[in-house]
């Protein structure tokens, strides 16, 4: 406007040049920037997931300690493939070699191992290293793979938020042993349950896949009578479930109950 004031006849010209320059550029440029920067490599997006809920249940554990190999044998018993990976595995051959668990050398953390760790078919995968090591994984999990459930061994509060960044659940040392015995005094029959110490009775999540479930209220979905919804989670938010909830497509149900009931659901939810 000072431009077409200041210089009449051909200031308007220019004025309404410089207009139209800006308006198409706010239209136009931020379309081609995204795009550049997704051609750049640059986006950090998060992946889309590939694997159908059908297949397996697949774990990767991070590390070949104590720890890690507990872990593989709960999983295991649990009805998981698990296959823990290590740098260091060469070095220990002798103790792979007498492991009852299926136990991946990896060169370093990078692409190359995470396909041959068969990392997009992974429903679950667990960093037991450093936080720099499990930083690394997480964002090549987020970026190439997509996978849904990433858990990390947390070293240093500070890098707390990097992990939640990237949609990583963290466990603290220093607070997760206050937590569960807090729960041990107020609640002793759920902890034992998430704990497995109750051999009758799991706790699982289970994606809704069923198309004809949609919409459905959880009181019409007649459940055997051992099971109970404790929660339903919808694009990252959790629900508290009540018998009017109706259920969509891909919301995730957690569920406790016995095993073979458990399985019954599963069936009826993935159909």
């Amino acid at each position: 406007k000072e431009v077409a004031a200041a210089f009449p006849g051909w200031g308007e010209t220019l004025a309404t040049v410089l207009i139209a320059v800006i308006v198409l550029n706010q239209i136009v440029g931020p379309p081609c920037f995204k795009w550049a920067v997704h051609r750049a490599k640059e986006s950090h997006t998060r992946a889309d997931l590939h694997h159908d809920e059908g297949t397996p249940r697949y774990a990767i554990i991070f590390g070949l300690e104590g720890h890690g190999q507990t872990l593989a044998r709960q999983l295991r018993q649990h009805g998981w493939e698990v296959r823990i990976a290590s740098r260091r595995a060469m070095q220990r051959q002798a103790e792979v070699d007498a492991s009852d668990l299926e136990i991946q050398a990896i060169k370093g953390l990078d692409m190359e191992s995470l396909k041959a760790l068969e990392a997009d078919r992974a429903r679950a995968v667990i960093g037991l290293l450093s936080d720099e090591d499990n930083l690394k994984i997480c964002e090549l999990l987020y970026e190439y793979f997509g996978t849904e459930t990433m858990i990390v061994n947390l070293h240093d509060r500070e890098n707390l938020e990097r992990f939640r960044e990237l949609g990583a659940l963290v466990v603290d040392p220093g607070t997760a042993l206050v937590s569960l015995m807090d729960h041990c005094v107020r609640s002793p029959a759920a902890t034992s349950l998430m704990l497995g110490l109750d051999n009758e009775h799991d706790v699982v999540d289970i994606t809704v896949r069923n198309p004809d479930l949609h919409k459905t209220p959880l009181r019409d979905l007649r459940l055997p009578l051992d099971v109970l919804v404790l929660y339903v989670q919808r694009g990252g938010r959790l629900m508290h479930s009540h018998g009017f909830t109706q259920l969509e497509l891909h919301d995730h149900v957690t569920l406790v109950g016995s095993e073979e009931s458990l399985d019954e659901v599963r069936l009826k939810f993935q159909a």
